[in-house]
């Protein structure tokens, strides 16, 4: 038998890390190729063009893979610790909301990857707005748990105020960015590649599009939270043999 093993708290800093390299580089490449103006763009707006519309959607990709993961063992991490404590109902029951909201909210994030915003809008649209709301649904969930949990020890009180603030944050940052981009579009009928400041709607354009990243940002922040709880467990990947009489079949050439 074949056993590898890690631990899991390099899920959450593996996805944010991959994530947050991923918008950085496909704005660079978006700015050093004229492709977008630097100030505050959308995040959609750095991968619309290639080449940074391919290494965002390629890596994007890698990332939902990882936070596939990561909402699957928060979700055992939570159910075991628990369950364990002889914990309150409410918490599993909550926990097993927050497995589905997760998961979406990530799908979403390879929705918007994979559909630009220049070829299929309407699916780019219902994937940011899936990616955004139920991100936040899961991140006020978490706060949920997390208060309820502190009763058994599980989690520490600093933990329960970081997600607070985070969800307030993105909750609100969710709510500028989706009236004040809707008041720049209808300001301006250009290009939405190209701003500049003389244009019409460009200011309330450009904070919109600083609470989206901030949005995002605190996203990431709250996938990072779980590192300390995942910390006690790993992730074990076992090849075993069919049976006990086991043997390799040659490949024939």
């Amino acid at each position: 038998m074949s056993q590898r093993c890690c631990t899991a708290d390099l899920l959450p800093v593996c996805f944010s890390g991959i994530l947050l390299m991923t918008i950085s580089i496909s704005f660079v490449i978006a700015v050093a190729q004229s492709d977008i103006t630097p100030w505050f763009p959308a995040i959609s707006d750095t991968a619309t063009k290639s080449p940074e519309s391919n290494v965002f959607s390629q890596f994007v990709n890698i990332s939902t893979f990882i936070g596939f993961a990561l909402v699957y063992v928060r979700y055992l991490q939570v159910k075991r610790d628990v369950s364990y404590l002889m914990g309150s109902r409410a918490i599993l029951k909550l926990n097993r909301h927050t497995l589905l909201f997760g998961l979406l909210s990530i799908l979403g994030a390879s929705i918007v990857a994979n559909f630009p915003e220049t070829e299929v809008e309407a699916v780019h649209d219902v994937g940011a707005g899936i990616f955004f709301i139920l991100g936040n649904v899961y991140a006020w969930i978490q706060v949920c748990m997390s208060y309820r949990m502190k009763k058994f020890g599980l989690v520490t009180s600093c933990v329960c105020t970081v997600r607070t603030v985070v969800s307030v944050v993105s909750t609100l940052s969710l709510v500028a960015f989706l009236i004040l981009s809707s008041y720049a579009v209808r300001l301006w009928h250009g290009n939405k590649l190209y701003w500049h400041s003389d244009d019409p709607g460009y200011t309330v354009h450009v904070v919109g599009n600083a609470f989206e990243w901030l949005l995002v940002f605190n996203f990431l922040i709250l996938m990072l939270t779980f590192t300390k709880e995942l910390s006690n467990s790993r992730l074990e990947i076992k090849l075993v043999g069919y049976r006990d009489s086991y043997e390799p079949i040659p490949v024939s050439t």
